[in-house]
């Protein structure tokens, strides 16, 4: 009688612990000891048919025994990790033997969403991997892929990440915790966390449809200007670019970013609108003349309305560049505020909101630089 014909009649009446050795012991000495073709050929037929054993624990004593291996037999390998969780996870984790494509492939298997963690837990995952995670992982393995600093996402997968799972507020806590974090993917966090804002019931029963709206559009904004302060130009680029596709540079968001003296982020925009080279807009507004400046705010396309503020905060901050003067966001807003005062241009809907936009800058700027003098007082 055979090598396994032997092995499948002692498995027959052999209880369960039996079994488990059994599958510890072939898993063992296949990995480690040098077996000539007979003997493995017997060994990888004994652990196929301990791959139907009723008991996921000798599946899992196979899993266990050739996880760590690359001399394993790549099928078996392979069928443990389509197994159930338990079984599953020591191969997943750990082996060598499973490519891109058999991770792939255990991803795209519907209902399996705890194997979806073990796999986006496994160390060295490629791009292709977590691309897949984060194109159909459902939200507990995208969460447990954007919490390892071990791995780097792409941004494109991040931002397919937050695309799908960025309104769960937990998830967006997690999420910008990751270092990694590009200025685009945190700019969409910040959207969805003021679209979730908006809509509360709570908010919207406190200040009504349109109030919540633009309450929401105001807290955008301002932490768009927030975000823009410590980024470097080549990321302000980038997000410029962004939200230019998404139709997000408005003329209220640029009026603010020139308000706090953001005039990197607004030579971005303005190249982003008009398509001229920032190393050309940079030398116009540190040179160029005021009929130039106005030029291109007409050929961006901002209102009328906000030409003249605009245009007159850009003077002061090539004066503060050029070292001539100092001035920040109270300064600048003042002037903005005056420039407007002394233009013709826009309707009065269109004046009055400019105006109280401004001078809300303004007046918090006012109230920042009184608290910051009495604590300095309280100091001294």
């Amino acid at each position: 009688m055979s090598v396994i014909a032997n092995f499948l009649q002692w498995k027959e009446t052999a209880r369960v612990p039996e079994r488990i050795a059994a599958a510890a012991a072939l898993a063992r000495t296949y990995v480690q000891r040098e077996l000539n073709d007979e003997q493995k050929a017997a060994a990888h037929a004994a652990m196929t048919i301990l791959l139907d054993d009723p008991s996921p624990k000798v599946r899992m004593a196979l899993s266990d025994g050739l996880c760590m291996s690359g001399k394993a037999p790549v099928d078996i390998v392979v069928a443990l990790a389509a197994d159930q969780r338990e079984v599953a996870a020591p191969v997943i984790l750990h082996s060598p033997l499973l490519t891109d494509s058999d991770l792939v492939g255990l991803l795209t298997q519907s209902g399996r969403a705890e194997i979806q963690v073990l796999i986006a837990s496994r160390m060295d995952l490629s791009p292709r991997v977590i691309a897949t995670i984060a194109e159909i992982g459902s939200m507990k393995a995208c969460a447990v892929l954007a919490s390892r600093k071990d791995v780097h996402i792409p941004d494109i997968s991040m931002r397919r990440i937050i695309e799908r799972h960025g309104r769960d507020g937990t998830m967006r806590s997690l999420l910008l915790k990751n270092g990694s974090l590009s200025p685009c993917c945190r700019h969409l966090l910040l959207k969805l966390a003021s679209e979730a804002l908006g809509a509360s019931p709570l908010v919207v029963g406190v200040l009504g449809e349109d109030g919540a709206r633009a309450a929401v559009a105001n807290a955008r904004t301002e932490a768009s200007v927030t975000l823009v302060e410590n980024l470097r130009q080549s990321e302000q680029t980038a997000l410029a670019a962004r939200m230019r596709e998404n139709g997000e540079l408005t003329s209220s968001l640029l009026v603010r970013m020139v308000a706090f003296g953001r005039t990197g982020f607004f030579v971005a925009a303005m190249s982003a609108v008009t398509g001229i080279p920032e190393v050309r807009l940079a030398g116009l507004f540190q040179a160029g003349s005021r009929r130039a400046l106005l030029g291109l705010l007409r050929q961006a396309g901002l209102r009328p309305v906000t030409h003249e503020p605009i245009l007159a905060a850009l003077l002061l901050c090539r004066e503060v560049d050029a070292g001539r003067k100092v001035a920040g966001p109270l300064e600048i807003s003042r002037v903005m505020l005056n420039a407007l005062e002394e233009s013709v241009e826009g309707g009065e809907q269109e004046r009055a909101a400019l105006a109280s936009l401004l001078r809300r800058i303004h007046l918090e700027e006012m109230r920042k630089y009184a608290r910051n003098q009495a604590w300095a007082l309280a100091a001294a």
